[in-house]
């Protein structure tokens, strides 16, 4: 196999990107660059330089509809809806022709992706309830899941791995997915918005509703992309900030992964 550098992996997303803002276009479903995408494309007009990845979210009912509908004869989207082990909240739609390893173990779903997060109504008093439940999800159940054997560790705390991991033989990821929605999806409008879906891997935040009161298009590389109007009450919220660089110690490449063609 062949070795993608990161501006390769760049480039491929890129065309990712395309790929969703056209389809999105195309069928009036609205997303926004989120996260250090959005940093990136404000402050940079493209790519953070250290950055590995693009991150864009969606409204729940822009993001359903986007899930429902989504097709295309090159990419393929992967959610937990699709395919029974895909362990997150959120969707990615990826090159195919790609494969990534994480150290040596091969992520047998994912290649070289873009990830698609829902944003969801957000109700303030069940936000501890809601954390509870899926920071349980991602310490225990997927990573148990995701656990073997390692040779200088404890032989009870091998075994024990072991045994939990074939308990859970019968659930697969999807499973306690479909659980885990239930808790986090609010049909009702509250006056603020969140990213649960993330809120098991970094801090928790929410934003007012209004900053996604409408869309506007900004550079990022040679493409014009959707990202919400209100992004610097977003940004601010989130990151603080945001047109500062960080101190050069922290930029660096947060995923760690190494791509390859398959």
């Amino acid at each position: 196999m062949k070795e993608i550098t990161l501006e390769e992996s760049k480039q491929i997303q890129i065309k990712i990107l395309e790929n969703i803002d056209s389809f999105c276009r195309n069928n009036n479903i609205h997303y926004s660059l989120s996260g250090g995408t959005m940093i990136g494309a404000i402050r940079h007009k493209g790519f953070i330089p250290w950055d590995d990845d693009i991150d864009l979210m969606m409204l729940r009912e822009d993001y359903d509809k986007f899930l429902l509908s989504y097709s295309d004869e090159y990419y393929k989207l992967l959610s937990f809806k699709k395919i029974k082990n895909w362990p997150f909240l959120y969707c990615s739609v990826v090159d195919p022709q790609t494969i990534l390893y994480y150290g040596n173990r091969k992520d047998e779903n994912r290649g070289v992706w873009v990830s698609i997060f829902p944003v969801e109504n957000i109700d303030e008093n069940k936000i501890p309830h809601m954390v509870k439940y899926l920071r349980f999800f991602e310490k225990g159940i997927v990573r148990l899941k995701k656990s073997y054997w390692t040779p200088n560790t404890n032989l009870f705390y091998n075994l024990s791995k072991a045994l939990c991991r074939f308990l859970l033989l019968p659930f697969p990821c999807s499973f306690w997915l479909k659980q885990l929605e239930k808790v986090i999806i609010n049909p009702n409008c509250t006056g603020l918005l969140g990213l649960p879906s993330v809120w098991m891997y970094i801090r928790v935040y929410h934003f007012s509703k209004s900053v996604f009161n409408d869309y506007i298009d900004v550079d990022f590389e040679n493409l014009k992309c959707m990202v919400i109007a209100g992004y610097d009450e977003f940004l601010h919220g989130v990151y603080g900030d945001y047109m500062t660089l960080p101190p050069e110690k922290d930029r660096v490449s947060k995923h760690g992964y190494t791509a390859y063609w398959k």
